[in-house]
């Protein structure tokens, strides 16, 4: 059994970068250990994800590979938004099979059932928002409700007038949103600092 190969199915994690590989060998030099990595590519041990970002073949490993985790690998600023964190919170009847996230870098990764793409976006605007959400083990990175719907409407440009029209474009019923707190949809378009913001956050709660 190839070193790496045993190294990584000791960690049971179903997404490893390549910086967690260089820990794994300190003796070796960097060289010496991307060899391994093609080593394991070549076999089909490893699969490549994205650069410096792999996973277990599933013949190897039980374990769900989720998009949130590969992203978060890839940016760990990153977070779940747009329909597909209206879907993960039940607000939405469709299932999202191509989800978006925004972070601080841009990325697009389409390999086996793993189909999203990371928009990159300033720093200081992935840090509200956000819901730390225990999943499969993991922590991931999910906007809420409001701040799923609003990055929906800025990136796409769309003007409604009121939550009516917002709730009827999304599909969303009205008995689903009983926990929403709408009003924070005014602390987050001072946070965005634009003017469709802050139109975003009128009709929100209109």
């Amino acid at each position: 059994m190839k070193a790496l190969f045993k190294e990584i199915l000791k960690r049971d994690e179903p997404v490893i970068t390549s910086e967690e590989i260089y820990k794994m060998f300190p003796e070796l030099s960097e060289s010496a250990v991307q060899a391994k990595i093609k080593r394991c590519l070549k076999g089909g041990e490893l699969i490549r994800l994205y650069k410096g970002v792999y996973t277990l073949n599933s013949e190897f490993t039980k374990r769900p590979l989720l998009e949130e985790q590969v992203a978060l690998a890839i940016d760990n600023k990153s977070f779940l938004s747009g329909l597909g964190a209206l879907r993960f919170h039940n607000l939405i009847p469709e299932i999202v099979k191509y989800k978006t996230f925004l972070g601080t870098k841009e990325a697009r990764v389409d390999s086996g059932n793993i189909h999203f793409e990371i928009k990159r976006m300033p720093e200081d605007q992935t840090i509200f928002g956000i819901e730390h959400v225990k999943l499969a083990s993991e922590t991931i990175r999910v906007a809420d409700p409001i701040r799923a719907i609003m990055d929906i409407l800025l990136n796409q440009k769309l003007e409604l007038k009121n939550r009516e029209q917002v709730l009827s474009y999304f599909r969303i019923e009205e008995d689903d949103t009983v926990n929403i707190t709408w009003s924070t949809a005014f602390q987050y378009a001072k946070r965005f600092r634009n003017s469709s913001a802050q139109k975003i956050a009128q009709a929100l709660n209109t």
